[in-house]
């Protein structure tokens, strides 16, 4: 039967991560429009892969027009390069791209404000540091200038 009272469920409050290091997945993705009707975000879930919190997900949002604010769009543009370049991505024609992509990010909490919790929030992207270049010619072992006798019979 389907019957709920109030009082007899879980409050449920959110409570954010810790503040740390913490490898991502994006689950959602995509372009909304501002309460005020004079700009555009990009809205994009995460969700922590492994470790004590894996499954918990918070959400960003990159400012990308905005009538009256040129400098929460310049705010906004600039951290989705830094997201881009975290996900080695050189460009972005659809927030769908972006969906079920992983990367690392230092994770912070934004106090309460304005009627809303503690929220978690990306303080910075890890750009993945690129390995070294393998050699190839110096990796595979020198040739000899003899045969081999190995008493192999083919």
């Amino acid at each position: 039967m389907f019957n709920f009272v109030t009082k007899d469920l879980p409050e449920g409050r959110y409570e954010p991560i810790p503040e740390g290091r913490y490898r991502l997945r994006i689950i959602d993705a995509e372009v909304r429009g501002n309460k005020a009707g004079n700009g555009e975000y990009l809205f994009i879930e995460w969700e922590v892969i492994g470790g004590e919190h894996e499954g918990r997900n918070f959400r960003s949002y990159f400012t990308t027009e905005h009538e009256k604010s040129p400098k929460a769009v310049e705010i906004g543009l600039s951290r989705i390069r830094r997201m881009l370049e975290a996900l080695s991505m050189d460009a972005l024609t659809d927030p769908m791209q972006l969906k079920n992509r992983d990367l690392d990010a230092d994770v912070k909490i934004n106090p309460p404000s304005d009627g809303y919790d503690a929220s978690n929030d990306i303080r910075k992207f890890i750009v993945a540091p690129e390995g070294p270049t393998l050699n190839i010619a110096a990796s595979r072992p020198a040739a000899r200038s003899e045969p081999m006798d190995d008493n192999i019979p083919w």
